[in-house]
């Protein structure tokens, strides 16, 4: 993946706009990661802090870390919010 490349070339990329204490971040990720994201963020209790906008994606950056969205989270893999045994282990 380039630096600039999507994690998921064979997905579509989504326009983010995230409302984030008073400030509008817009940010392109692949639908994936950006319903991960908007997954995480309304489990947190930012219901509307996370909007996709329909349209042209060109010029915006990629979601921070956008990758990280497409791995398999702590509650997927042992059914609970612990760090699963290794996980700390491969990000070193």
């Amino acid at each position: 993946m380039s630096p600039n490349g999507s994690p998921m070339p064979d997905e579509a990329d989504v326009h983010l706009s995230v409302f984030l204490h008073g400030v509008r971040l817009d940010f392109v990720a692949c639908v994936t990661a950006a319903l991960r994201f908007i997954e995480d963020h309304r489990a947190r209790h930012y219901v509307d802090a996370v909007h996709v906008i329909p349209g042209d994606t060109t010029g915006l950056a990629r979601l921070p870390n956008e990758r990280l969205f497409l791995e398999p989270s702590a509650t997927t893999l042992s059914g609970s919010a612990e760090t699963p045994t290794g996980a700390a282990d491969e990000w070193r």
